[in-house]
């Protein structure tokens, strides 16, 4: 026997009230009735019962499966609660009340407690004397099952029952105990299966965790160090910037020089002076030029004709300091030629 059939004969023996709490709580986790979607209570005793062969889609488990667990989440202690919750609480309990419905001649009720059948119960409320008459019968019926019961105790095969036949039927009972059980170990396996599989999983995730959290703690680092080399460039530039300030101080106060030269100059040859040069004589210079604003006037001779030698002469009012050519100048006014000051 299985979930399928105990639920079918579990739900024949259960009330109204507990059959339609168990319904309400069954359709929460997918148990449908076809036909009765919205209005799962008013489904027929043999609608449900059809329902429960049905197996839901992407849960791998029929509706007799939910219903039982429906069953057993119930409140109370009433009789089909608590062989609901033997039967999904552990294998052995499904196999003690697989025995104790044969033994009962395949009766959902094993014990004392007696249950009205939902039929009884809506005939009763039909007619009130049908049903006490139901309900009397009813009783003798439980009478006798448990008449029956007591004497299945004491003698499992009637005396009347040939002893071929009744091995028979006890090795078709333990045939199906054993695909049962089967079932079960092939069920535990899976469970096995996945369960070293998680493991598995659960030490590569926790593997690659300790990986990432030491790539994140040598990012820090790196964050760190360069952080920490940011702070140094920036303690450079502000001191780099700082000698920039003082050697444009130095420079603005260096004496400003006007050169009259061909050849270009540049300001490693002259580090003492502010240099300004023109390659080319003019003669509006003179009137353009504040030959004031100069200390000095330098003339190289070779690069300039004697006419326009003298009229920067006369321009410079005595300023003027005058070189055979650029080598000449600079050691007469104290360069620096080819890296040796003069």
């Amino acid at each position: 026997m299985g979930d399928i059939e105990f639920a079918q004969k579990l739900v024949k023996e259960m009330d109204k009230k507990t059959l339609q709490a168990a319904l309400r709580l069954a359709s929460k986790n997918g148990f449908v009735v076809q036909g009765f979607t919205k209005n799962l209570h008013l489904a027929p005793i043999s609608r449900i019962v059809a329902a429960m062969e049905k197996r839901k889609k992407g849960m791998g488990v029929h509706q007799s499966s939910i219903f039982l667990c429906a069953v057993a989440e119930l409140d109370g202690d009433s009789q089909p609660v608590r062989q609901a919750r033997k039967w999904t609480g552990s294998t052995r309990g499904q196999l003690e009340l697989i025995m104790d419905m044969e033994r009962g001649g395949n009766q959902i009720l094993l014990q004392t407690e007696k249950v009205e059948p939902v039929e009884q119960r809506e005939e009763k409320e039909e007619n009130q004397e049908e049903s006490k008459a139901g309900k009397e019968s009813q009783d003798e019926e439980a009478v006798e099952q448990r008449e029956a019961m007591a004497q299945a105790e004491e003698k499992r095969v009637p005396d009347s029952m040939p002893e071929e036949k009744a091995e028979a039927l006890e090795q078709g009972k333990i045939k199906k105990l054993q695909a049962k059980l089967q079932e079960l170990k092939i069920g535990a396996d899976n469970l096995n299966r996945e369960k070293e599989q998680l493991k598995k999983d659960r030490g590569r995730l926790e593997r690659n965790y300790i990986k990432a959290q030491a790539d994140l703690e040598g990012l820090r680092e790196q964050c760190k160090s360069l952080e920490a080399e940011r702070n140094e460039y920036r303690q450079q530039k502000e001191e780099m910037q700082k000698e920039l300030e003082r050697y444009q101080q130095l420079f603005e106060r260096l004496p400003k020089v006007l050169c009259f030269s061909k050849k270009q100059l540049n300001s490693g040859m002259f580090p003492l002076n502010r240099i300004e040069q023109h390659r080319e004589w003019e003669p509006e210079l003179a009137e353009t030029v504040d030959w004031k604003e100069y200390r000095e006037i330098w003339v190289t001779e070779c690069d300039f004709s004697y006419p326009e030698v003298c009229l920067i002469r006369k321009a410079a009012r005595g300023k003027l300091v005058v070189a055979r050519n650029l080598s000449a100048l600079i050691t007469k006014v104290g360069g620096i030629h080819d890296g040796y000051a003069r």
